[in-house]
């Protein structure tokens, strides 16, 4: 609108430096969506392998194969009900329920929260924020299953 309005009036140096000003806006957020896309892929890279293990906490049944306590399976192999350990220093690998143990939790990636959160399996007031742990999370002490 403003081009054809300047050509309009017979303004054409104006009209001319709106379309030069709209193209290198676009050159300009062509090169910063290149430039987050490619630090975003850093950061993926960087959260490690993205088919992680999950290391069981008792004896279960995996789709008729019985599996021991302490072995290491495959995520994907998980399915609702099966429970897992994680210990000080490990990412917590898929969300779930905290059955048993205490820790904080580092969510910093997920929430920005700089201060680890208490999981609690025994709290007095079970609430979604002491018993809920979300993948990609850290333990910072503690055990959790």
């Amino acid at each position: 609108i403003a081009v054809l309005g300047s050509a309009w009036g017979g303004e054409f140096l104006d009209a001319a430096l709106v379309v030069t000003l709209f193209s290198v806006a676009e050159i300009v957020e062509d090169l910063t969506m290149e430039s987050v896309q490619e630090t975003l892929d850093k950061v993926l890279r960087s959260l490690g392998d993205t088919s992680p293990e999950a290391v069981l906490a008792q004896d279960s049944d995996l789709g008729g194969v019985a599996r021991s306590k302490g072995e290491s399976i495959p995520v994907t192999a998980l399915e609702a009900g099966h429970v897992i350990a994680v210990r000080p220093g490990e990412r917590i690998p898929v969300d779930g329920k905290v059955v048993r143990g205490r820790s904080h939790v580092d969510e910093s990636a997920l929430t920005g929260e700089c201060l680890p959160v208490e999981k609690d399996a025994k709290a007095a007031v079970k609430t979604d924020a002491n018993t809920l742990a979300f993948g990609g999370t850290v333990v910072v002490g503690g055990y959790l299953e």
